[in-house]
């Protein structure tokens, strides 16, 4: 490399860092928001930690990057997956969906650190139906139930 180089790559280098500070005072923040933007990621918080769904429904799951004292990191690139997305799949944006009845682990990543939450996903049943997909029926022989009304258990 040559000086000329050299010197020009730390010119460039010193302008980022003073448009940061710029950017930054301009904005009204303090010492330390900016070294939030330039902290490195410790640990993800994947919020929250449990939760069940029913088939073809969601749930938004929220991921916080957090550097070594715990407090929380903004402007972070965070990738979500899905450990069985035969049972929950997720976007981008940490919405799962349920796809058939089961449990699937959550991850979401950010500069190699992840955390990761559980998703049960429960299957869809109507009332008075029981477990073995037959209606369920009173002594008179007659189902009751209102077909109209439905409500979801895990199974």
């Amino acid at each position: 490399m040559t000086f000329k180089h050299k010197l020009s790559c730390r010119l460039a280098l010193l302008r980022n860092v003073v448009l940061l500070g710029a950017v930054c005072a301009a904005a009204a923040c303090d010492l330390r928001q900016l070294l939030g933007l330039l902290a490195p990621v410790a640990s993800v918080a994947v919020a929250p930690a449990t939760a069940s769904v029913p088939v073809a429904q969601t749930v938004q799951f929220t991921a916080t990057p957090r550097d070594s004292l715990g407090n929380a990191l903004v402007a972070r690139v965070v990738t979500w997956a899905s450990s069985a997305a035969a049972v929950a799949t997720v976007d981008i944006n940490g919405m799962v969906t349920g796809v058939v009845a089961g449990t699937s682990t959550i991850t979401a990543a950010s500069e190699g650190k992840s955390g990761a939450a559980v998703v049960t996903v429960g299957s869809v049943r109507r009332h008075g139906e029981s477990g073995d997909g037959e209606r369920g029926g009173g002594a008179d022989g007659v189902a009751h139930g209102d077909a109209q009304k439905c409500e979801w258990q895990r199974t």
